[in-house]
């Protein structure tokens, strides 16, 4: 398939937008011949839907079988979908109601495993076979809501071993999970949605707290998404760790050994979009 792919097609493989993006229109909700169109000249990897594409059980299968079908490569068909306050199918047609993954912890690796399979059947059933999710930041810092309750504890160990059971969780109900956000956001007091976010530590501080969760399940996961986080003490500058080859290469594929894809955090987030424009980043 890639042998018979331009450079111009690889590049739009690397690519997970919104639909939006691909239209002059507001939220598109179905698909169009100028959507068509804009997937022949923009064979993108995947589409995210949130909850202003989805109106309806219906609708929302139909359109994720249209993206599905306009495209040559089969795309990665994606949605954030944690339970809690981060729900999109949830708040709209109606699937199984969870709350935050942290009320959960008390229920141990069983719980955790069969919440995430029942986000994978859920989301599985409207067409999507991507969830960004399991959280794998540990809620350290209780001063700040960044995170918040979307992680699964506030103890580094015990949510490596949650994480763990909720990508086999994932696995076997046949879903693509990601583990988010490397190299760890929840001792952050700022939030990527809206600004710069900078972690002071320490290499050996990441090693012994915020990376557990991810070395510990870096032979599992399929997806790990890298946060908007600058990391200066082990950069050595202000680029986040989304765009560091030091973050990404040296440490995630070098030091841990990942195999995997790397999908970053949203390009269209403030602590990207304040400091880079589009191109550059």
């Amino acid at each position: 398939l890639l042998d018979g792919m331009s450079t111009r097609e690889k590049i739009c493989q690397l690519l997970i937008v919104q639909p939006e993006a691909l239209t002059d229109g507001g939220a598109v909700t179905a698909m169009t011949d100028d959507l068509a169109a804009a997937l022949r000249d923009y064979p993108v990897g995947g589409f995210l839907l949130s909850a202003g594409n989805m109106t309806s059980g219906e609708q929302l299968r139909a359109l994720t079988s249209a993206l599905s079908s306009a495209c040559a490569a089969a795309p990665l068909v994606t949605v954030d979908e944690e339970g809690g306050r981060v729900a999109r199918l949830m708040n709209t047609v109606g699937t199984t109601k969870l709350n935050s993954m942290y009320s959960y912890r008390s229920l141990g690796t069983q719980g955790a495993y069969d919440n995430a399979q029942t986000l994978a059947h859920d989301i599985a059933a409207y067409g999507f076979n991507t969830d960004f999710a399991p959280v794998a930041d540990v809620w350290t810092n209780k001063r700040s809501n960044a995170i918040g309750d979307r992680a699964y504890s506030d103890d580094y160990d015990e949510a490596a071993t949650l994480v763990s059971a909720a990508v086999h969780g994932f696995r076997d109900a046949g879903v693509i999970c990601c583990l988010k956000h490397f190299p760890g956001h929840g001792d952050t007091s700022e939030d990527t949605h809206v600004g710069t976010v900078t972690l002071n530590k320490t290499l050996d501080d990441l090693r012994s707290c915020e990376l557990v969760p991810f070395a510990q399940n870096v032979n599992n996961a399929p997806l790990i998404m890298a946060a908007h986080i600058t990391v200066p003490q082990v950069t050595g500058d202000d680029t986040p760790a989304s765009l560091s080859s030091v973050m990404l290469t040296d440490l995630l594929r070098g030091e841990l050994g990942y195999q995997g894809l790397i999908v970053t955090d949203s390009l269209a987030m403030q602590a990207i979009t304040d400091v880079y424009t589009p191109g550059q980043a």
